[in-house]
């Protein structure tokens, strides 16, 4: 199709006011200084003749229909734009959300294995070695006493879970007990009434041998030997406690005193009976102490002593607050 069957059909559809055309030649008279490139001036829109006017409109109907379309594709394109920078946008927060989830795992994962050493530190704990006793008081004529009706070992734990018929409101933890008719004694290490074998002794003396049937005696301050206590406990004092995020024991600053303090170590609180299994030591941490799961009974507070417990064997302890 040639340039004027095309302005026909340009001039059939769109009917261009004059106006609109009149300033369209104008603008290219001006662009042209009036003159053509021979220095003779170009006719005015007044001058041009009707053939030539035409010719005019079919050009701005050819310029209109090109910027109609010109603008048509920018919208397409701007539109393509805004999708794409959407779509970028909805990645971006799905990564966030990916990162997100990525970390709550690793925390998961991080705790659950925190749990299982804490529940690992606890099941190996040493055993508690009977403190030493306080001078010897006159004897009781009648000993409190309790029937055993049954009894487990505790191979890991190092010791005796006991069940008792009666009496049970007698025991404490720290309490010394011993199988009535015979002299070898052991210390309760911890009382759980709720249980089912409520009451523990850790690591017993060999020659203190129990078993369903037995009575039990308590055995009171009065009656326990006299035991000379020539070296003192090793002593840390406590200045800060605080629970475990995730309830398994609790965490424990001492004011000096921290190098002989070790993983496994059996402590008590200093004028009680109540002794707990240090978990572990991280020297580095503002609460360094850890004891995880310790019985009910073992509740330090800020400026309470621990006292280190001996172990088997161990003949110099040493003083050190």
């Amino acid at each position: 199709m040639n340039v004027g069957t095309g302005a026909g059909i340009g001039l059939g559809q769109l009917e261009r006011d004059q106006r609109e055309v009149k300033r369209l030649h104008d603008a290219y008279l001006e662009a042209l200084d009036r003159h053509d490139g021979t220095g003779s001036p170009l006719t005015e829109w007044e001058d041009v003749p009707p053939r030539e006017r035409q010719a005019w409109r079919a050009v701005d109907v050819l310029v209109r229909l090109r910027v109609e379309r010109a603008e048509t594709q920018l919208d397409l394109v701007r539109s393509e734009r805004d999708a794409l920078v959407a779509e970028a946008t909805a990645l971006r927060s799905q990564v966030r959300f990916l990162e997100v989830l990525r970390n709550q795992d690793e925390l998961e994962t991080t705790r659950a294995k925190l749990e299982l050493e804490a529940l690992r530190g606890a099941r190996q704990r040493e055993a508690n070695p009977r403190p030493n006793a306080p001078p010897p008081k006159a004897p009781v004529s009648a000993p409190q006493t309790v029937k055993v009706a049954g009894l487990v070992e505790d191979k890991a734990a190092g010791g005796l879970y006991l069940a008792v018929e009666s009496g049970l409101e007698v025991i404490h933890p720290g309490a010394t007990v011993r199988v009535q008719g015979t002299s070898v004694t052991a210390e309760v290490t911890d009382v759980m009434p709720e249980e089912e074998t409520p009451i523990f002794i850790a690591s017993p003396d060999g020659a203190f041998t129990v078993k369903a049937g037995d009575v039990l005696e308590v055995v009171t301050d009065e009656e326990q030997p006299a035991v000379v206590d020539s070296t003192p406990l090793v002593t840390v004092k406590v200045t800060a406690v605080a629970p475990d995020e995730e309830g398994g024991g609790f965490y424990l600053a001492v004011e000096r005193g921290l190098r002989e303090v070790h993983q496994g170590d059996a402590v008590r609180i200093q004028g009680t009976g109540m002794v707990a299994v240090v978990t572990g030591v991280e020297p580095t941490t503002p609460l360094p102490i850890f004891i995880g799961y310790p019985p009910p009974s073992f509740a330090p507070k800020e400026g309470d002593v621990l006292e280190l417990l001996p172990k088997p064997g161990d003949r110099l302890p040493a003083l050190i607050a």
